[in-house]
């Protein structure tokens, strides 16, 4: 499992993107590292949760 991490890693950057842009037909400006590692607890509450709408109507959750 670890090999396969590796490889994914190693290569995702230049696809990561182009499958975004095309899979949610969003343009991407620009687009940041954040840690790999994620701290997990028991109970799984965010700690910041939103369900927005923009311009076209579209609705996300943030």
């Amino acid at each position: 499992m670890c090999e396969f991490d590796k490889i994914i890693k190693e290569n995702i950057e230049a696809i990561f993107i182009p499958l975004l842009e095309k899979l949610l037909g969003i343009r991407i400006a620009q687009s940041s590292e954040l840690k790999d590692k994620i701290q997990r607890t028991i109970e799984r509450e965010p700690d910041y949760l939103k369900r927005i709408t923009d311009s076209t109507g579209a609705t996300f959750i943030l």
